[in-house]
């Protein structure tokens, strides 16, 4: 297994013996959690990623019960498109793509007649995958303005 040293100031050496004193024999696994949480919090700043919390579920009109779960993940917002189905159906789309380099659809299906909306998330590896999804084309035209190399198709030639 590699090794590495690294060198503390006296001021971080009393954080260090703390995070030991808590840790115990982990110290390196307490040190690269917090590398971890560095590069994130870099990433987030560099790319435009945000820490992002939706609902997984159902909700029930007019008392808004909600049934389900919340999730986390970052990402960044690509898109966002809105559509009226029949007169009582909304759809509402969200296309996120993820710091691990995947694309996450949230939709909020809205059925008035009912009073049920309910909320939903696909997880894609790639944009093929989100192609066999048939969204609709002004979500993916948003999407392309705001990653614009999104839909090209990189040859290892």
């Amino acid at each position: 297994m590699p090794k590495k040293t690294f060198y503390l100031s006296e001021d971080d050496l009393a954080i260090y013996e703390k995070a030991k004193g808590i840790a115990g024999d982990s110290v390196s696994s307490v040190i690269m959690q917090g590398l971890k949480d560095y590069v994130v919090k870099w990433e987030m700043s560099e790319f435009d990623y945000n820490t992002v919390q939706l609902f997984e579920g159902s909700e029930v009109h007019p008392d808004d019960v909600r049934q389900g779960q919340y999730f986390k993940f970052v990402g960044k917002l690509l898109a966002e498109d809105y559509r009226e189905e029949l007169g009582v159906l909304t759809i509402n789309y969200q296309l996120y793509a993820t710091r691990k380099g995947k694309y996450l659809l949230y939709t909020a299906l809205d059925d008035e007649q009912k009073g049920v909306k309910t909320y939903s998330k696909v997880i894609k590896d790639d944009v093929a995958g989100l192609r066999e999804l048939n969204l609709p084309p002004e979500l993916l035209a948003k999407a392309d303005k705001n990653m614009p190399d999104l839909f090209v198709e990189v040859l290892d030639i």
